[in-house]
């Protein structure tokens, strides 16, 4: 995967157990290219608090349900480490 900072500024990936490694490894790519960087999937959302607590240098934000709302927030600039979302409505 290749990373360029004039075309995309944010660097999102859902992770599993499986990828979690390789989520990482291309996190810290993105950072290094002065990307936001955003985690989510049931790996992150239930290993949250621990995954800020090792990696937050990498991680930016780590997005806990759908996250609709939250790339949002994220483009808008919010400082929330984590971020907890509701069921989005499809109506």
């Amino acid at each position: 995967m290749v990373i360029n900072k004039s075309i995309n500024s944010n660097s999102n990936m859902q992770t599993m157990t499986a990828n979690y490694k390789s989520a990482l490894q291309i996190a810290q790519a993105a950072k290094n290219k002065e990307c936001k960087t955003i985690l989510g999937g049931i790996y992150a959302s239930s290993l949250s608090n621990t995954i800020l607590r090792f990696q937050s240098k990498i991680i930016d934000h780590i997005v806990i349900g759908y996250g609709e709302d939250a790339i949002l927030n994220i483009l808008n600039n919010s400082n929330q480490k984590i971020i907890t979302n509701k069921n989005p409505n499809f109506n």
